[in-house]
């Protein structure tokens, strides 16, 4: 989580436009697409480098889960081959994990972003808050709860 919310608040030295008063609707939008798609490629990249492999750089025909696959996953010598039952159960999977509504993380985006901070500075606290023991307690009750499903064919 640490090298997630570093990254990501570093990315306000990037979009200058953000400390301007001037934002609208559309440039916020924008920024926020481009974020999420950014988030896929820094925790591939930071899982690649924790293991020691050269980064695998995301492909312009794929969607978002099939490509954090690969980057994950792929070599530069070598795919991924990419199964259609893994990404269907990581997008459940990221789906019920962002689906908590008001949560911790929710929260603190939240707080912060009331006062006019950055859009990255308010999604690396929000990151910060997942980084409780109680969120880690609720992912593995979650990946259990999934598994469960998964074996009686549920998913």
């Amino acid at each position: 989580m640490g090298i997630l919310s570093a990254m990501i608040c570093s990315l306000s030295a990037y979009y200058p436009e953000l400390a301007s008063n001037l934002l609208n609707e559309e440039t916020i939008d924008t920024i926020s697409v481009e974020l999420l798609s950014k988030v896929r490629t820094i925790v591939a990249f930071a899982y690649k480098k924790s293991i020691g492999e050269p980064f695998v750089y995301p492909r312009v025909d794929l969607k978002y889960i099939p490509n954090f696959l690969h980057m994950m996953f792929s070599a530069p010598s070598r795919d991924y081959r990419i199964e259609k039952d893994v990404v269907d159960a990581l997008e459940t999977f990221f789906i019920l994990h962002a689906d908590h509504e008001q949560n911790c993380s929710t929260s603190t985006v939240r707080l912060v972003g009331s006062s006019w901070a950055n859009l990255f500075a308010s999604v690396s606290a929000g990151i910060c808050a997942l980084w409780g023991l109680f969120t880690v307690e609720q992912t593995k009750v979650l990946l259990k709860c999934s598994k469960k499903f998964m074996k009686k064919g549920e998913i």
